[in-house]
């Protein structure tokens, strides 16, 4: 800027005041550009800081309504159930087994020992009218009415002791069958071995069904592994955002600060010689 005058001291306060009008007009502008960028960071800050309150809601929200616990717990549980349930079908196996058992040898021993007590009992009476018979026969003939009447009871006795009579059902207190201890024993092994039994194959239900839940948990926790992994995502780039237009707006506080806040320098009013 040149000006020419024949006053240099009206020429020098003319071109100062419009030295100084440019420089005021030029920081007037410069200012307002500086606080409108400034005033737009901060308003991107506070939007930023809002979505970044948001997603920490949401894990806060995610992390309270998580209650399956981690991956690493759930299949733990799961290799011991699975184990505990190989257990219990072999001990269910060999459960059954033994009621087989039972329920056979139960079948085959007779509650009664009917058979073998009549059998006994009908030896010794014969064997006692055979002596009987024999101690006649040393006085009398075969034709002496005592002897055919002890020989007619001999054969009763024996044709009596080959029939099939039943225990249970005899009128004869000496015949009938008394009970037999070792089906009783049987019986009470029988029913031990159904109640065993019946117990492992109620615990092996419970255990498979608690399985199926461990295995939904397992399910669930996938699922829930991605959304929270989704959900952390977008904390992590909402907060570096955030963190970015935070660093961004204090150089932008700083740069104004130094320019336009700092003390005013003045023109000297000096003139050349």
């Amino acid at each position: 800027m040149s000006f020419a005058d024949v006053s240099p001291d009206r020429a020098y306060n003319l071109v100062t005041q419009l030295v100084d009008l440019f420089i005021k007009e030029s920081s007037a502008n410069k200012r307002g550009q500086s606080k409108q960028a400034f005033l737009f960071i901060e308003k991107q800050v506070a939007s930023y800081k809002e979505q970044l309150r948001q997603a920490e809601d949401r894990l806060k929200e995610f992390n309270a309504s998580n209650l399956d616990g981690s991956e690493g717990r759930v299949q733990g549980n799961i290799e011991v159930l699975r184990q505990n349930i190989a257990d219990l079908e072999l001990d269910l196996g060999q459960a059954s087994e033994r009621v087989k058992s039972f329920e056979s040898q139960v079948t085959q021993e007779d509650r009664y020992l009917s058979r073998k007590a009549r059998s006994e009992e009908f030896r010794e009476r014969i064997a006692e009218a055979v002596t009987q018979l024999d101690n006649l026969k040393l006085s009398y003939t075969s034709r002496h009415p005592d002897v055919i009447a002890l020989e007619e009871h001999i054969k009763a006795l024996r044709g009596a002791a080959s029939a099939p009579v039943s225990g249970a059902a005899s009128g004869d207190s000496t015949v009938r069958g008394v009970e037999n201890p070792v089906f009783d024993e049987l019986r009470g092994a029988l029913a031990s071995a159904k109640v065993e039994r019946d117990t492992l194959t109620s615990r092996l239900s419970s255990m498979r069904s608690r399985l199926g839940e461990e295995r939904e948990r397992a399910s669930r926790i996938a699922e829930r592994d991605a959304e929270l992994a989704e959900l952390t995502r977008d904390y992590s780039v909402t907060k570096g955002l955030y963190e970015d237009l935070l660093n961004s707006k204090e150089k932008a506080r700083s740069l104004y600060d130094a320019r336009y806040r700092r003390p005013r320098c003045y023109l000297q009013n000096t003139r050349a010689g």
